[in-house]
């Protein structure tokens, strides 16, 4: 949910550039393509009303677990009865990442 482009605020200012200061029939398209595109982000995704401003994300430090609670909390709470295997899963991606980062860090290591 930290989609940085995907803001009302931006679409209130196109608006106005739309209105105001620029006016093409492409622009007017794109204008109304990103609004509709969030509309149906805002409706689908079950967000807090003001999930889509980026004042409101920037107010709550862009914490998931603030902006949509009842996402992160079902999402993650279920995830080991959703994927069983996962729990198998998990511990060696994290090893081999932990060694792959290690391995770098080596290999650029001081100079």
């Amino acid at each position: 949910m930290t989609r940085p482009f995907h803001a009302w605020e931006y679409a209130i200012v196109a608006t106005g550039i739309l209105l105001g200061i620029w006016y093409h029939p492409l622009f007017l398209a794109a204008v109304v393509g990103y609004a509709s595109h969030l509309l149906v982000d805002q409706i689908g995704n079950q967000s807090h009303p003001l999930a889509y401003f980026v004042l409101y994300r920037a107010a709550k430090k862009f914490r998931r677990t603030e902006l949509t609670p009842h996402l992160f909390t079902r999402r993650y709470r279920y995830l080991p009865e959703d994927a069983p295997l996962w729990a198998n899963v998990e511990p060696r991606l994290y090893k081999l990442w932990r060694q792959l980062r290690d391995a770098r860090s080596r290999e650029s290591g001081p100079s």
